[in-house]
């Protein structure tokens, strides 16, 4: 070509570059991605710069006859055009790898190394760091190095993207790439340092395209990769609208825990606006809760969760009448039940919100429960009670303490601890009641104490005292005492004991004058009055600080605070002592039994007294005119013997009930009496079916758990009463035997035959009955009249 560079192989190149751009063109269409795109920029480059690498060759072989500038501005632009296509070849690699891999640094590096090589292009016009012309001869300038340094940078920065984003490629991309690379970095090497006369640097790169374009760059490649970005693009499109949706409705769901909270905020204030005495209590025990949790190590959010839980435990109290809240005297047995149904109606209103305020749920309706399983509602023990429940519990408790009531003033700091100690293991986990303890020794509760704490008298307790004063007058002028005995009617009795026993320990005992029935058809109901009289002077006369009641006929009720078994045991025998000294006593042969029950405080009136007549029916049927003491929590082997042995009494009972139906009624009195003899004339009628039965023996007895109380028994007992009023024949007989008992005279069966008629009282009694398998029903039968055999002779 009579050119001093051999320019074949770049116009080879050249139309290789612009049939593939026509192809590509052609067969693309409209279909783009950001990595075709890429290719097509550094295809476009690459063609510019082989025609400039063309043109600079055929100028500089005419240099003496072109101007100076001319040819200057001619290399400028073929050496700037192949920085450019190196830096395009970069971003094309940068196309294919994930949004933000290719960082931003690097780009930023890449595009300085690119306009500080073009500038000192530009400054070499006049100034010839690179090239110059001289006297029409093109020769290398100082820094010619750098036409060579920066496409290699380019290249180099290549390789170092492939690797550090590999995960990020095929190996297929990673091999295409690469020999591109080789491609330029041959064309380079082999003009430089081998053949100086032949343009093989920007061929090199025209290959490499060739090859990018054959291996990954076709066209059905390309709509492959535009499809997968589209569905990218719509897959990201869903994901933001998810992620849009999802913080829209946390965003709601936040409004409307918001507004939970404050709903529940609201009832808890008003709650504690019910009873000006209380008010404040909620926060305090959510402070004192936080406080005991911080002290074993609970986070933050557990603390927080637990505070608010505090605040909302007594949120059942909004159901309970201002009269029964603020009443300055004891509470009867159905005011105590509403007031013990505060946590069930708790968890029911704040049911929704345990996903708010996790655990708050078990916090409202188990804070009244005991580590002794005594509490309520559902009497869980132990560690099956939630452990922030069991915060709350010692914490209520401790503010309830150290509070003035409406119907006592607070505690001292010191009982109050004493209080705790005693408590530990019984009311409270024993763990958290040694850690509240210590914590209460360390003053870290000093501050935080209300008036009413600190030894002076607050400004609300003088009206307290003025209302209970009040009531107290009022209850004297109604009458409340019994006209008898001088003593406290049975439920003005049971409130006032009821009140000193959730605030002290102490003793029940539960009294019953032997055979006042018998007593009185033997020598009148004036001797049986003054019998009574006599026990109740006893009572009063040795009960000191305790009070006493008549519950009814012979039976009284006395709670003594404050006392041990021991002296239980011998104040409660000091008053038999006094009743069977007393005037006519010894001529009436008058004795009494005594059921005894220790009790803490806390402890439910209903469940005590059930364990003392438990006592007491030990001490009936162990021959009367003593004293037991029922031992809470156990069962002495001595009261288990008993309750096993009662069947086998049953029958000795059932024995002497045959031998009067017999014709012997000696051993027979009251009520009894009456049954045997018509019995007796039954069996002793011109009736022949009639002249012989079986005596049946039904008794009624609980699981000894003490779970059920004294109206619990006797709701039972009237099912059982219906029950055999229904299983029974007609012209068979059943009366009322005792408290827990029922004899039924069954006519023409012999003994053996008595079983279904006694199952179908049994079945009766099971299907009406609530209690499940608190209660059981067993009997025992006797033959009783002339058999068969004997009427034959």
């Amino acid at each position: 070509m009579g050119l001093y560079y051999n320019v074949s192989y770049e116009v080879a190149g050249i139309l290789m570059l612009v049939l593939l751009l026509t192809f590509i063109w052609h067969q693309y269409g409209t279909v783009r991605t950001p990595g075709s795109r890429a290719f097509m920029r550094l295809v476009v480059l690459i063609l510019i710069t082989e025609c400039l690498d063309v043109l600079t060759a055929c100028m500089t072989n005419s240099l003496e006859r072109l101007p100076y500038l001319l040819g200057m501005i001619a290399n400028t632009l073929y050496f700037g055009s192949s920085a450019v296509c190196e830096f395009l070849l970069v971003d094309y690699v940068g196309a294919y790898t994930k949004a933000g891999r290719m960082s931003v640094g690097l780009r930023r590096l890449n595009k300085a190394v690119l306009f500080l090589y073009l500038a000192i292009l530009l400054v070499n016009v006049p100034y010839g760091l690179i090239f110059v012309i001289q006297d029409g001869v093109y020769l290398h300038g100082s820094f010619h190095i750098l036409s060579y340094v920066v496409p290699a940078y380019y290249l180099v920065t290549v390789v170092v993207v492939l690797a550090k984003n590999r995960q990020d490629f095929t190996k297929k991309q990673i091999g295409c790439d690469l020999v591109f690379v080789g491609f330029s970095v041959a064309g380079m090497a082999l003009q430089a340092f081998f053949f100086p006369d032949t343009l093989l640097s920007v061929f090199g790169a025209s290959l490499g395209a060739l090859v990018l374009f054959f291996a990954q760059e076709t066209p059905d490649y390309v709509k492959l990769v535009s499809t997968m970005d589209e569905l990218e693009g719509l897959r990201a499109h869903l994901q933001e609208e998810v992620e849009r949706q999802t913080a829209l409705a946390r965003k709601r769901q936040r409004e409307i825990e918001a507004l939970n909270l404050e709903t529940v905020r609201a009832l808890a204030s008003a709650i504690d606006a019910k009873d000006e005495y209380t008010n404040g209590h909620s926060n305090r025990v959510s402070t004192y809760s936080v406080m005991l949790a911080r002290e074993l190590g609970w986070n933050e959010t557990r603390q927080e969760n637990l505070g608010l839980a505090a605040l909302l435990h007594d949120v059942g109290k909004i159901g309970v009448p201002d009269s029964v809240l603020n009443k300055p005297t004891s509470l009867s047995e159905m005011e105590f039940q509403i007031i013990r149904s505060h946590p069930a109606v708790g968890a029911e209103i704040l049911k929704h919100t345990d996903n708010t305020i996790p655990g708050i749920v078990g916090v409202v309706k188990y804070h009244h429960e005991r580590w002794d399983g005594k509490g309520y509602p559902e009497g869980l023990a132990g560690e099956d009670i939630p452990l922030a429940a069991r915060i709350v519990g010692i914490a209520d408790a401790f503010d309830a303490m150290t509070s003035d009531r409406v119907y006592r003033r607070a505690m001292g700091v010191e009982r109050v601890r004493l209080e705790l100690v005693r408590g530990s293991g019984s009311q409270f986990d024993p763990e958290l009641a040694r850690v509240f303890v210590a914590m209460l020794d360390r003053g870290d509760f000093d501050e935080l104490l209300p008036l009413g704490r600190s030894g002076r008298e607050s400004g609300a307790f003088p009206l307290i005292k003025e209302n209970f004063q009040r009531a107290q007058e009022a209850l004297e002028a109604s009458g409340y005492r019994d006209s008898l005995t001088e003593l406290l009617a049975r439920e003005q009795g049971k409130e006032r004991i009821r009140g000193l026993m959730r605030d002290f320990d102490g003793c029940l005992m539960l009294f019953d004058v032997d055979d006042l029935r018998i007593l009185n058809k033997r020598y009148g109901y004036r001797a049986g009055d003054v019998v009574l009289k006599a026990l109740a002077d006893a009572l009063m006369s040795q009960a000191g600080s305790g009070v006493a009641c008549r519950l009814r006929g012979g039976r009284f009720l006395a709670f003594v605070p404050e006392i041990c078994a021991e002296d239980a045991e011998a104040l409660a025998q000091g008053v038999l002592q006094v009743f069977g000294t007393a005037p006519r006593m010894e001529e009436l042969q008058a004795t009494a039994s005594v059921g005894l029950c220790c009790t803490r405080s806390g402890d439910s009136l209903e469940s005590r007294l059930a364990e003392a007549d438990k006592a007491l029916y030990h001490v009936k049927h162990s021959g009367k005119s003593g004293l037991f003491l029922y031992e809470v929590g156990s069962l002495p082997e001595e009261r288990l013997a008993a309750f096993e042995s009662a069947e086998s009494e049953a029958s000795t009972e059932l024995a002497q009930i045959a031998q009067g139906v017999s014709g012997d009624l000696v051993s027979v009195e009251g009520e009894r009496r009456e049954f045997v003899m018509h019995v007796y004339s039954c069996l002793h009628s011109h009736v022949p079916e009639a002249s012989y039965g079986v005596l049946v023996m039904i008794t009624l007895e609980d699981d000894l758990s003490g779970s059920l109380t004294a109206e619990d028994m006797e709701r039972a007992m009237s099912f059982l009463e219906s029950a055999v009023g229904q299983g029974i024949r007609k012209g068979d007989l059943w009366v009322r035997y005792s408290s827990m008992q029922v004899l039924l005279a069954l006519f023409g069966m012999e003994k053996g035959d008595e079983g279904p008629a006694v199952e179908r009282v049994m079945r009766s009694f099971y299907r009406c009955c609530d209690m499940g398998e608190k209660v059981r029903v067993s009997y025992s039968s006797v033959g009783m009249g002339r058999t068969p055999r004997q009427l034959q002779l």
